[in-house]
C-alpha cells in the first residue's frame, strides 16, 4: 500500500472516530453512606461533602479522566471552565489508568 493509501485509510478513521459519542461525567464529589443513611435520604436533608464550592471538578470521558475546572455560569446555564488537562504519561500509565496533569 501506497505512503499517499495509508494517509488516507488513516484520514477515514480518524475522521469516523471523531463521529462517535462518549459518555462525559462531571464528578463533583464522592462519598460513602451506609444503607441506611440512604434510605433515610427525603426532600429538604442535607448531605455534607468533604469538599469546597471552589474545588475543581472533574470531567470523565468513558470513566476516563480527562480535565479538571471550575464550574461556572454560562449562558444562564452552568458550565465547566477547564483548567487543567489530564495525560497519559506513558502506554504504561494508559493502560493502567494513571494519569498526570498539566496545566494549560
Amino acid at each position: 500500500m501506497t505512503l499517499d493509501r495509508e494517509r488516507a485509510k488513516t484520514g477515514r478513521t480518524a475522521s469516523f472516530l471523531l463521529d462517535l459519542e462518549v459518555p462525559v461525567t462531571v464528578r463533583f464529589a464522592r462519598k460513602r453512606m451506609l444503607y441506611g443513611e440512604v434510605a433515610a435520604i427525603g426532600s429538604g436533608s442535607v448531605i455534607p461533602l468533604d469538599r469546597s464550592p471552589d474545588d475543581l471538578v472533574e470531567l470523565q470521558a468513558s470513566d476516563t479522566l480527562i480535565a479538571r475546572g471550575h464550574i461556572v455560569r454560562a449562558d444562564g446555564n452552568c458550565a465547566i471552565q477547564i483548567t487543567e488537562l489530564v495525560r497519559c504519561t506513558d502506554d504504561k500509565a494508559r493502560a493502567g489508568g494513571r494519569r498526570q496533569g498539566g496545566e494549560i
